[in-house]
């Protein structure tokens, strides 16, 4: 998901994020809604409304609930700083 040829420093501004960031919403908001009702036979838990509101906010989650808490006012950080801060 992160720099190719695990580089030593890990950027706020890395080519790949937004791509892997909107799969890694949709994983986990959309999909899982959509096939945990396919498969138990039930409604899905959330409305198309909410995961269409979800979509819609992506942007912002990206910035606001991961991007700003994870690199502060740095621009990049070292794997190893990274990692720690993803982690807490």
């Amino acid at each position: 998901m992160l720099q190719d040829n695990n580089q030593e420093r890990i950027s706020a501004e890395d080519k790949d994020f937004p791509g892997n960031f909107t799969l890694m919403i949709d994983l986990t908001t959309g999909l899982v809604n959509e096939y945990e009702a396919k498969f138990s036979g039930k409604d899905p838990e959330h409305s198309a409304e909410y995961i269409s509101k979800i979509d819609s906010l992506r942007a912002t989650i990206a910035e606001e609930d991961f991007l700003d808490p994870v690199f502060g006012n740095n621009s990049n950080l070292l794997r190893a700083d990274w990692e720690q801060q993803v982690l807490t």
